[in-house]
């Protein structure tokens, strides 16, 4: 991806509410706690089928 991209792709976020400015370095989550996350994301309903149905 090249700089301007990025750059794009920031300001968009930036303009939706989605992006998130923080002062200084951010510590990376452990990767059990990523792992834990990730799994709990995937339960429930998926898209596909809420779009199916008309939802």
């Amino acid at each position: 991806m090249s700089g301007d991209e990025v750059t794009r792709i920031r300001e968009r976020l930036a303009l939706a509410g989605l992006l998130a400015e923080v002062d200084g370095p951010v510590e990376r989550p452990d990767a059990s706690q990523v792992a834990a996350a990730r799994a709990e994301a995937g339960r429930g309903t998926p898209l596909s089928d809420l779009v199916a149905r008309g939802r």
